[in-house]
């Protein structure tokens, strides 16, 4: 079965054939059909919301590579690298739990 993307209202079909990949457009009705796409392409609600919604409960880990001067004190902050992610986080330390 050929790929589908949605593209405005059409559909975009790609095909292989003879190593190529070929694109036909087509207007095919998507109503109570499942479809996939990327987060990126969402354009209403606010893609950040809707990763929020969905993901702010779940637990990451990281490692703590720096505090706050205010060391344990409540309002002290640490800064955490987590694995997969490209900038640190920064979390107050009344919300961390030590797990090693």
């Amino acid at each position: 079965m050929p790929a589908k993307q949605v593209v405005g209202t059409d559909v975009a079909v790609v095909c292989e054939s003879n190593r190529k990949h070929e694109m036909t457009r087509t207007s095919v009705d998507l109503t109570n059909h499942h479809v996939e796409f990327r987060v990126s392409d969402i354009y209403l609600p606010d893609p950040i919301s809707l990763l929020y919604e969905l993901h702010s409960e779940e637990l990451l880990n990281g490692r703590v590579i720096e505090m706050s001067d205010s060391g344990q004190d409540q309002g002290a902050f640490v800064v955490v690298d987590i694995e997969g992610i490209e900038r640190v986080v920064v979390v107050p330390v009344d919300r961390v739990a030590v797990i090693d």
